[in-house]
């Protein structure tokens, strides 16, 4: 029973018949048969189920910098760059898988979690779900000692940290140095829902809604907007600072 998929069994409107061809805990490929509009049917299509995944990117407060690792894998030629990452576990959350995560593989906890969504890895063939994340000011877990897969992954491939300016994860994903799409797309989703240049607050915790998260980061890029005009105002107006700080407040 130690090799049995734990997964649920995908089934929809389209399947007539499933056969398990191979299984373990974490994954299972079995051929489907597939109804088509018309009413035919297709055998033998090839169906893998993977168990829920997680992907993190993470900045630290420290630095402000993004930390990934560099790594081998099997299926890749050569080696990649790779977001925290790993299954979700029997009756754990995805949020608790990543929050998990990142404090085993990096030892950082975080405050400021913004969730970045869920994605089938194949729309035809399954491959499992993943879910992506962005942690953001992480910090060193208090009590923290170093753990081994900070250094080796769970099947033994070799993997270091590296820690990227914002530039530099962007070169990165666009010179195609994170290997596999799952890991892509939250990077990218990642970058995306951080503003380059925009003043943000701490990012979505898990008691925010979508309406809070807008609302805060509007009020915050409000002030910031208000600090830099208040700084021109002063560098061009010969008004005390007193009264540059009413004008400023007044409009």
């Amino acid at each position: 029973m130690g090799d049995h998929f734990r997964g649920p069994q995908f089934w929809s409107n389209a399947t007539a018949a499933v056969t398990t061809v191979a299984s373990s805990s974490f994954a299972r490929c079995q051929l489907h048969s597939v109804r088509r509009p018309d009413g035919s049917t297709v055998d033998n299509w090839i169906f893998f189920d993977e168990r829920p995944h997680v992907n993190v990117l993470v900045r630290t407060h420290v630095d402000r910098r993004f930390v990934v690792f560099r790594q081998s894998k099997y299926a890749l030629p050569h080696g990649t760059l790779a977001p925290v990452g790993g299954f979700v576990e029997d009756g754990e959350t995805p949020a608790a898988a990543a929050k998990r995560e990142l404090q085993e593989e990096l030892g950082l906890v975080s405050m400021a979690w913004r969730e970045l969504g869920s994605y089938m890895t194949s729309a035809n063939r399954g491959g499992g779900r993943v879910h992506s994340y962005f942690a953001d000011s992480a910090v060193p877990a208090p009590s923290h000692h170093a753990h081994s897969r900070a250094l080796v992954s769970d099947d033994a491939e070799a993997q270091r940290i590296v820690r990227l300016t914002r530039t530099d994860l962007q070169d990165a994903l666009l010179a195609g140095r994170f290997g596999e799409v799952k890991w892509t797309a939250t990077i990218a989703l990642a970058l995306l829902a951080v503003p380059r240049r925009c003043p943000v607050g701490p990012l979505r915790a898990a008691d925010q809604t979508n309406d809070d998260v807008r609302a805060e980061g509007e009020r915050n890029m409000t002030r910031g907007v208000k600090r830099l005009w208040l700084q021109h105002v002063r560098h061009n107006m010969t008004l005390p600072s007193g009264r540059a700080q009413s004008y400023v407040q007044s409009h």
